[in-house]
């Protein structure tokens, strides 16, 4: 049995729901999913298949997010070491050595840049020049015309710009007004001419 007390808990729950919270229920039935899932796929053998979607549902949250994928905490510090790296077309001829290892294979390169990063830091010790080269490929990628060119469609790549709360929208000051009040741009202004029988 994987988790006993997991296993507990869902016993307690069928007989008596009442015993639980909503929040308990809730996180008790997504624990359960989980090992639900997993015994699925591999009752199907369906267990890669399984890891891509979840790894493609990762690279859908935006970059900041995703550190575990592409460093981004690391590529923070690096952007301004990047005029020391190797080209971007040397970093991306490594990168393509590298992925034809990785035991995991995808065709979508993204995807399988991540997959070839979570490798690297479940090992992370063993895996630092990889590491070390890899961030540096990221940093070149958002940094250069061919990375960027390459990258311009990965959501992982995808860095929310910061937002001013107090300017989210555009507004222009009503000269000499008393009260000092704000409108938007008159480029804004939306003509609507009314038909009358």
């Amino acid at each position: 049995m994987k988790d006993a007390s997991l296993h507990d808990k869902l016993l307690v729950y069928r007989d008596d729901k009442s015993v639980l919270t909503d929040v308990e229920t809730s996180e008790l039935l997504i624990a359960c999913a989980n090992i639900l899932e997993n015994f699925l796929a591999f009752l199907f053998g369906i267990e890669e298949a399984l890891l891509l979607a979840k790894l493609r549902r990762r690279l859908s949250i935006p970059f900041p997010y995703s550190k575990n994928i592409l460093f981004c905490a690391e590529l923070k510090k690096e952007v301004n070491k990047v005029d020391t790296f190797p080209s971007f077309i040397e970093l991306n001829e490594w990168l393509a050595l590298e992925l034809k290892k990785t035991p995991l294979q995808s065709d979508d390169k993204e995807l399988a840049i991540a997959l070839l990063g979570s490798e690297y830091l479940n090992e992370p010790e063993q895996h630092a020049p990889s590491i070390e080269k890899l961030v540096q490929w990221c940093t070149r990628a958002l940094t250069s015309i061919q990375g960027q060119e390459l990258t311009k469609n990965w959501p992982s790549f995808n860095i929310p710009q910061r937002l001013d709360y107090t300017k989210l929208v555009e507004t222009v000051d009503i000269p000499q007004d008393k009260c000092g009040r704000a409108a938007a741009p008159e480029s804004d202004y939306v003509c609507v001419t009314v038909l009358t029988h």
